[in-house]
């Protein structure tokens, strides 16, 4: 068995077994809120008004019934049958209780398609799409730098010409946090001890975990520009606090 399917077969086994902790962390915890915020803020500001939207390793939806709900017919693409059970149920939610927002209009909400796939190899055809999304850390769960490689060759391949492609990875933080709660993705931490035991005794301490997000340039063949989503919002953060205090 190769090291990609092992990746993956224990990557979808945690996430079956993880239920609506995600969906949970990003519509109540405040790191979750601050990260959910700070997210749609850059994808209002640059993904179409419309089209034809991938939510690669999407989970219970959440990113997915955002977009939804704003106009986009959003295929969310997951490892986990589990989550995407959730999603599932959460889509349905939506469908009975009405989007929040009182910006949304009802009338223009899109839809959402559910389908079972790895981001390393989504099984869709090529330049479909008029934006792409691997939102929350889907890259992060693979170690290997030539497998990343290859689910960013397939986040591409699907976009259309000059579409975005917008990607999230975990930071360092974000990985500790995952390891502490669950005990789960290990080996993403680093090799020395020290650094992961002065990590674990500061966890408590630690900021919140946030998202920031910046343009880079890709030298890709269809041209799709990338938005990457890091883990440095401290302005964000301290607003978020003072209004608080």
């Amino acid at each position: 068995m190769s090291d990609l399917t092992d990746t993956l077969e224990e990557t979808q086994a945690f996430y079956d077994e993880y239920g609506t902790n995600e969906w949970d962390r990003l519509a109540t915890g405040m790191d979750g809120e601050l990260e959910f915020g700070e997210t749609v803020d850059t994808l209002a500001s640059n993904l179409p008004s419309s089209g034809q939207v991938l939510d690669a390793g999407g989970g219970a939806g959440r990113y997915s019934q955002w977009l939804a709900a704003r106009g986009h017919d959003v295929t969310l693409l997951d490892l986990s049958r589990g989550q995407l059970s959730v999603a599932a149920d959460r889509i349905d939610d939506a469908d009975t209780d009405g989007d929040s927002d009182s910006d949304v209009d009802a009338d223009a909400a899109g839809t959402v398609s559910l389908v079972q796939g790895s981001i390393t190899d989504l099984g869709l055809p090529a330049n479909v799409f008029d934006a792409v999304c691997c939102l929350g850390g889907p890259l992060s769960h693979l170690l290997d730098e030539a497998d990343r490689a290859q689910a960013v060759r397939e986040l591409r391949r699907v976009a259309k010409p000059d579409a975005p492609v917008v990607v999230s990875v975990m930071g360092l933080l974000g990985a500790v946090q995952l390891y502490l709660l669950s005990g789960h993705n290990v080996a993403a931490l680093p090799d020395s001890s020290n650094t992961a035991t002065t990590i674990r005794r500061s966890s408590s301490a630690t900021a919140t975990r946030t998202s920031s997000l910046r343009r880079i340039s890709s030298d890709a063949p269809n041209s799709s520009h990338m938005l990457a989503v890091g883990r440095a919002c401290e302005s964000r953060c301290r607003r978020q606090r003072h209004s608080q205090d």
